[in-house]
């Protein structure tokens, strides 16, 4: 008979940080689905969800901590890049546009990433707590952003781009000269390169998901390589 298997402080720290996040997500996913069925035509500015991804992403950026004090062995760059757009869409661009920025768009970004997010930090949780997860949890987790980060990306994209139409770049929201640090900083402007440089280097961020998918189902996955 096998003994219980102990866990070291590390994995206790990492099984309860992925299972707070599996939390938060699960939270925002519900309430974008609320918000989806009690605010139809957008007038509130889906104000609860964007609140919620806020908290979600805030706390993702110990991911990047993790990764530069190799405390996991994910790509500490790769996971600044995912966050940092979704950064940019929870609390910037939401933050002067609200309800301009929202749509039919906004709950198929909420939706993708919510649901995608909680696959992955379930994932980690199950993971790190069972000898050996079945193929069909390890598919999922490494084939759902076939779907969900085109559609997460495409709900990004709108959101930004709606935004782009209605505040004019000549608008004065950002940091005015003068001022101690004599910089000017045009949040319309930062939106703007942010948008196109996202959709530079989208296809990139796809094709290293891609690598990801092949490398931890190169041995018998349970669906076939797409």
């Amino acid at each position: 008979m096998k003994g219980k298997r102990k866990f070291s402080l590390k994995e206790i720290y990492l099984m309860a940080y992925n299972f707070l996040l599996f939390c938060i997500w699960a939270i925002t996913f519900i309430v974008s689905v609320f918000s989806f069925n009690q605010d139809s035509s957008y007038r509130n500015g889906w104000k609860i969800p964007f609140l919620w991804s806020q908290i979600a992403h805030g706390v993702m950026w110990m991911d990047v901590v993790h990764a530069i004090f190799k405390v996991t062995k994910s790509n500490w760059f790769i996971n600044a890049v995912q966050i940092m757009s979704r950064t940019m869409v929870s609390f910037v661009v939401w933050g002067i546009a609200k309800s301009n920025c929202v749509g039919w768009w906004t709950p198929m970004m909420f939706f993708s990433w919510s649901i995608t997010e909680i696959i992955r930090y379930g994932y980690h949780v199950l993971n790190m707590a069972s000898e050996e997860l079945p193929k069909w949890i390890v598919s999922l987790r490494y084939s759902s952003f076939y779907i969900l980060y085109l559609t997460g990306f495409a709900g990004e994209s709108i959101t930004n781009c709606m935004t782009i139409m209605r505040i004019p770049l000549s608008s004065e929201i950002g940091i005015k000269l003068p001022n101690m640090l004599n910089v000017a900083i045009s949040i319309p402007f930062i939106i703007r390169v942010y948008t196109l440089t996202s959709a530079i280097y989208f296809p990139d961020m796809y094709k290293h998901m891609i690598v990801q998918r092949k490398k931890h189902l190169s041995t018998n996955p349970i669906l076939p390589s797409l």
